[in-house]
């Protein structure tokens, strides 16, 4: 049996006194990619923050590679292996390419020599980067920008990588680039992925596992191929109650609470973002 290098053991979190994520359990086998699928809202952001330590848990547990992190920041579950690209493409936007590789490598304590091999294996990861390394990153394509947020995070070597929504707001073209890097990330590099993603189709063609999300609950966990799983992601999408599965008597007062609240925001990408998120929080906004 393939070892876990992500265990999440009935964990809850959310902001202040409202609850996003509740009683969450779920494992990613080592080498293989997990996506998380769900609606808006459905609690997904928040959980990649609090496996990242940004956002903390007031319940369960959180284990990376069998080790025990739920009571450590973020800076030491990335020295544990674990690697987060936000959404948005959270990049030093003032800086070229090549600086923001830089930093992605600064918490790893590398050698010159060990960063200068780190970032040719970015540019090898994808050329255009290294066509554009002296270019400054707020004046990349959507794109590329990507890219460079997940070559920023690859270069700590994390045998963990958290996704959070890499194919927003990009070009059909550039999602399958950017998907066929992250299958490369599995197959060529042995690292472990979990993703959000909002499409199902680009979920399914990437996935070795499924998770759906909904009101902060874990409603469905298996492979891409089993049977009606487009049924079930659909179900939970438009809110209905699939056969054989009533549904969860607190999720009309749930889903109230968080329109009422505005926590569709909040729970996803809203409240705490701006602390959250520390590269490209003060830069210039892409030209368009």
């Amino acid at each position: 049996m393939t070892a876990a290098e992500l265990e999440v053991k009935g964990v809850r979190s959310g902001y202040g006194d409202i609850t996003v994520i509740r009683d969450v359990s779920f494992a990613v086998p080592s080498g293989s990619i997990t996506v998380i699928l769900g609606r808006n809202g459905a609690g997904k952001t928040t959980l990649l923050k609090t496996i990242a330590g940004l956002i903390p848990a007031s319940a369960g547990d959180i284990s990376i590679g069998g080790v025990s992190v739920i009571r450590e920041p973020p800076y030491r579950r990335q020295m544990r292996g674990l690697g987060f690209v936000q959404e948005n493409k959270r990049i030093f936007k003032r800086r070229s390419v090549e600086e923001n590789l830089r930093m992605g490598a600064y918490a790893a304590r590398l050698s010159r020599k060990e960063v200068a091999a780190r970032m040719a294996e970015a540019y090898a990861r994808f050329a255009v980067l290294g066509a554009k390394r002296r270019d400054v990153a707020g004046y990349l394509s959507g794109g590329e920008q990507q890219m460079l947020a997940i070559s920023q995070a690859l270069m700590s070597h994390p045998r963990l990588l958290l996704l959070d929504e890499p194919s927003a707001g990009l070009a059909p073209s550039i999602v399958q680039d950017v998907l066929d890097a992250v299958r490369r990330i599995k197959e060529e590099e042995g690292r472990t992925v979990l993703m959000v993603e909002q499409s199902v189709d680009l979920a399914i063609s990437v996935a070795d596992r499924v998770l759906v999300l909904d009101v902060g609950q874990v409603v469905h966990s298996g492979s891409p191929s089993d049977a009606g799983i487009r049924e079930i992601v659909e179900d939970t999408y438009f809110g209905r109650a699939p056969a054989g599965r009533a549904a969860s008597p607190a999720a009309i007062p749930a889903i109230a609470g968080v329109a009422g609240a505005g926590v569709a925001g909040a729970g996803e990408a809203g409240a705490g973002e701006a602390g959250a998120g520390e590269a490209g929080a003060s830069g210039p906004p892409t030209p368009g």
